[in-house]
């Protein structure tokens, strides 16, 4: 998503669909982030989804996918410490068939530090964390692998933090 909308606009009114809290709408702001090597790098605004507590959530519908691996990339810059959560989730992919979400990535900031960890979940359950070596106000690519096998209980998730692109 390349947030190609009218800066100050809510995702709301581009298609996107709130499910969850109304009173802080995520809003398109001007500008894009940049990584070397990635497509939709430098194309189009962006979103900030974490900074104001109570920021609602929004989804965008694909097309339903039950087989095989799905990616999902994105570029993140977590400029403040005030914006890195302390461990929430602030992406997830969920079926259309359940209200759970069958993988979330987190931020965590280091206590006392600008030190930050990227995790990952499936379903709900507690979140598997990197080390904290990443950084405040830089920009990483993030690329979540959902694995479909038999169930979902079997089901595997990985997060890729900085891929190699050349």
């Amino acid at each position: 998503e390349n947030f190609s909308y009218t800066t100050g606009d809510s995702l709301e009114v581009n298609g996107w669909i709130t499910y969850n809290g109304t009173n802080f709408p995520i809003l398109v702001s001007s500008g894009s982030l940049s990584y070397t090597n990635y497509p939709s790098s430098g194309i189009g605004n962006s979103a900030n989804v974490i900074g104001t507590s109570g920021k609602e959530d929004d989804q965008k519908t694909f097309i339903a996918k039950s087989a095989g691996s799905v990616y999902v990339s994105f570029l993140v810059n977590f400029s403040t410490a005030t914006s890195a959560a302390n461990g929430d989730y602030f992406f997830g992919l969920q079926s259309s068939l359940s209200t759970t979400l069958k993988g979330r990535i987190y931020i965590k900031r280091k206590t006392g530090t600008d030190s930050l960890a990227f995790g990952i979940s499936k379903a709900g359950t507690t979140p598997t964390l990197t080390p904290f070596s990443y950084s405040l106000s830089t920009t990483y690519l993030l690329v979540l692998k959902y694995t479909f096998n038999s169930s979902s209980k079997d089901d595997v998730i990985n997060l890729f933090v900085n891929p190699d692109l050349s």
